[in-house]
């Protein structure tokens, strides 16, 4: 038996472009960042003693007029000891862990937009499964 323990924020950042809203820049250069090869990252890992589960997603996304971030993570606990096989693990990733962080990085990114003034991001709809990182579990697994 799997049970949720906590979700967490670890990130929540934007940037609003100033010149987009008609904020000329005073003084100094721009600083870019190099730009990531996906803009939904996710990470898996487990304890030691392999009764805990957690997982992070990092967004981003951007607007015409900002430049958002948000991470958050989830863990889990589970009764017993568990093996993880690749398959097992991106299956759990994918159908559980990410749509359980879905609604929190969403609320993430409006609730920065609204602080900055500006209107959100649209974050589609997400079918369970739809989101997939590792290769799916097999039914030999």
């Amino acid at each position: 038996m799997v049970e949720l323990l906590d979700v967490r924020f670890f990130e929540v950042s934007g940037v609003v472009d100033r010149t987009a809203i008609g904020v000329a820049e005073t003084s100094g250069e721009a600083e870019t960042s190099a730009e990531s090869e996906s803009p939904t990252q996710l990470q898996l890992g487990q304890s030691e003693d392999r009764r805990q589960i957690g997982v992070s997603v990092r967004m981003e996304a951007k607007t015409d007029l900002a430049s958002f971030v948000v991470a958050a993570g989830v863990e889990y606990s589970c009764s017993e000891a568990v093996e993880l096989t690749e398959g097992v693990k991106a299956e759990f990733a994918n159908r559980l862990a990410f749509m359980t962080l879905v609604p929190f990085l969403r609320e993430g990114l409006i609730t920065t937009a609204a602080r900055l003034r500006v209107n959100p991001p649209v974050v589609p709809l997400i079918r369970a499964g739809a989101f997939a990182v590792g290769e799916p579990r097999r039914d030999s697994e």
